[in-house]
């Protein structure tokens, strides 16, 4: 935190004249990282421990957004990806008097990765849904549609009827060409339900 004398002179359009001197604190926070990695089991597939080593200047405290839910208050923290994919990372820098700066950068652990859509989130027994797959690094798919059927294909949509009612999760599990795998959940579950009608 450094302290400056600022002086302001002031002439008006008739020649008159004044000033006014005052000191100014200023205090610069710059918040940097970097980091490296390490793959928890020998291989080049998820999970992933990364070392974060925080760069920031002139700062007194500081936290960490790991992009999966997670956070810390670590001055320099390890944190493990358990699942491939892009993660933004948020360091935030608090300095002495409170000024506040961020640095942004996104980790991608490698392997696929994807998110599912369904037409519906369920209806009457019977009902066809579609589920599409938006992947990353993807070359075979695996469902498990959690209702006992598990289908295999290279497609990235793919057709099913439930035929009990219920409450569904699907999920999926996804290879990628160096034989890495990942997974995706439906994030609602799929409701089927049956209506009866008795005399």
């Amino acid at each position: 935190q450094d302290t400056y004398k600022v002086k302001l002179y002031l002439t008006d359009n008739n020649g008159c004249a004044d000033n006014l001197e005052k000191e100014v604190k200023v205090s610069t926070v710059g918040a940097a990282f970097t980091y490296t990695s390490t793959f928890v089991n020998g291989s080049s597939c998820a999970p992933v421990l990364i070392r974060f080593t925080n760069t920031s200047l002139n700062y007194t405290s500081s936290s960490w957004d790991f992009g999966d839910g997670a956070s810390s208050t670590d001055a320099n923290p390890l944190h493990t990806y358990a699942q491939p994919g892009r993660y933004p990372v948020v360091l935030t820098a608090t300095g002495p008097d409170n000024s506040v700066d961020q640095a942004l950068d996104t980790i991608e652990v490698k392997g696929p990765y994807a998110e599912i859509r369904a037409s519906s989130d369920g209806g009457c027994l019977q009902k066809e849904i579609e589920f599409k797959v938006m992947a990353k690094n993807a070359r075979d798919f695996t469902w498990d549609f959690t209702d006992g059927v598990i289908q295999e294909t290279t497609d990235s949509s793919i057709k099913h009827i439930f035929k009990i009612p219920g409450i569904y999760k699907p999920r999926l599990i996804l290879k990628d060409s160096s034989g890495c795998r990942g997974t995706a959940l439906l994030r609602d579950p799929i409701v089927i339900d049956k209506l009866e009608v008795k005399l």
